[in-house]
């Protein structure tokens, strides 16, 4: 009997210490592409996702011109402009009413600009994500989900970020589940 009631008071403190809507949320808090060696994040993003031998960078080799780039989100081929995004895997909007609220400038810009959390994809499956998470979204592509769950799960616990109940238990039972013996491993993007 005692124990049902600190369970009460512990799901009470959570609750009421993690609100699911944080105030004064706006996109632009988040700050600009990072910028190394003359690229953005976005094009070493890119970079990582195009297709051999499709790629033109211009002049400078600080942008892209043109390529082809493999969405993991559909499984499709994108030509470069049309309808390509870079997503956060870990919505902006779901991190900020997590804990990202309380972050200082230069934590929610590395969040940003952190290339594990970001993937270039279609604009529209993008749009149709939102600032869900995998609990409410997955990409359509189902070979994907198991790298989807561990890579939305790996910048989470990164960023000390916090589930919900229910998220949390569908993260667990995914991965414990579904996705037991999948082989996660971090994603390390060349920055040259």
């Amino acid at each position: 009997m005692h124990y049902k009631y600190l369970s009460l008071v512990a799901f009470l403190l959570f609750i009421f210490s993690n609100p699911t809507v944080a105030k004064n949320y706006s996109p632009d808090i988040w700050g600009m592409w990072q910028v190394n060696k003359c690229k953005s994040v976005r094009t070493y993003v890119l970079l990582d996702q195009v297709i051999v031998n499709t790629l033109v960078m211009k002049g400078s080799k600080c942008a892209i011109q043109s390529g082809d780039f493999l969405d993991p989100y559909t499984g499709k081929i994108i030509p470069y402009r049309e309808g390509l995004d870079i997503d956060h895997i870990v919505p902006r909007k779901w991190a900020w009413d997590r804990g990202a609220s309380r972050w200082q400038q230069r934590t929610r810009y590395a969040f940003a600009n952190d290339l594990v959390n970001l993937v270039a994809v279609d604009d529209s499956t993008n749009r149709s994500k939102g600032d869900k998470p995998p609990s409410k979204w997955l990409p359509p592509n189902i070979e994907y989900h198991c790298e989807y769950i561990y890579r939305f799960d790996d910048v989470v616990k990164k960023y000390k970020l916090k589930y919900d109940p229910q998220e949390s238990i569908f993260i667990k039972n995914t991965l414990s589940n579904k996705c037991k013996g999948y082989k996660y491993v971090i994603p390390i993007i060349n920055r040259s």
